[in-house]
């Protein structure tokens, strides 16, 4: 399909657009739109499934198969097996209110992250602090003999990078159906609440990094028992609360 091809999607029996091909499949991420929608391309006349257009049968090198077995991955999965119904000819009137049957299983398609982030560097400060003072200590000794020099950049070195290894133990991502926080380094285990059924977000932001945005983000749903998901020492904590409020009153990035 050219990337330059631009359609209009049929609705309520009026044309809507032109779209172009990365919009329109934007708008089916989004929800706005489903693959089983009727749209035509421009300077045609033959109605045709959005999933047609977007040539859903030929994106196996860009959706790998995924077989039953993978069930680490499933939650992300909402699609049914696809339908045998047959397409409208020239003449066909479109019908609303068309049966809407989501694309294969093998040909899983995700949801877009619209955030991800771990704890800022600023909820380390013992380990910053300590990685700097290394660094100095041997520049400063450095007159007397290169090993100070080396041994404290070494050390600070060696602190940083346990730093970092704590960092990734913690992952934080916000897609526009979810909430979710990714523990573990290895073996990952996952804790998520859906956007729609959270109740409140607080954020806290306690002493001085505070000052520099840095704050816990918790997130809390009806059914819960207290916190589901809490986003610990995250950088722009109320712009993390901002984009999930946004996306509970309409959606993101259409």
């Amino acid at each position: 399909m050219d990337p330059n091809t631009r359609v209009y999607l049929q609705r309520k029996g009026r044309p809507e657009g032109p779209y172009s091909l990365s919009v329109l499949l934007q708008m089916v991420e989004d929800g706005d739109v489903s693959y089983e929608d009727w749209c035509v391309s421009e300077g045609q006349t033959r109605p045709r499934r959005v999933r047609e257009v977007l040539d859903w049968d030929d994106l196996s090198d860009t959706y790998p198969e995924i077989g039953e077995e993978d069930e680490d991955e499933d939650e992300w999965d909402e699609g049914e097996e696809e339908s045998d119904g047959e397409e409208p000819g020239e003449e066909d009137d479109l019908e609303e209110g068309e049966p809407e049957v989501s694309p294969p299983r093998r040909y899983r398609h995700r949801e877009r992250i619209l955030y991800r982030g771990r704890p800022s560097l600023l909820s380390y400060p013992k380990s910053l602090i300590l990685t700097l003072a290394c660094i100095v200590a041997g520049v400063g000794f450095r007159e007397q003999s290169e090993w100070y020099l080396i041994g404290g950049l070494g050390a600070g070195l060696l602190v940083f990078s346990g730093l970092l290894t704590a960092r990734s133990l913690r992952l934080y991502l916000v897609s526009a159906k979810r909430v979710e926080l990714v523990t573990g380094f290895l073996a990952h285990d996952s804790r998520e609440v859906l956007i729609s059924d959270i109740k409140a977000i607080n954020v806290k932001q306690p002493g001085l990094k505070g000052l520099f945005g840095v704050g816990t983000v918790e997130f809390d749903s009806p059914g819960g028992d207290g916190v589901e998901v809490s986003f610990t020492d995250v950088g722009a904590a109320h712009q993390v609360k901002k984009l999930v409020r946004q996306l509970q009153d309409g959606p993101v990035g259409g």
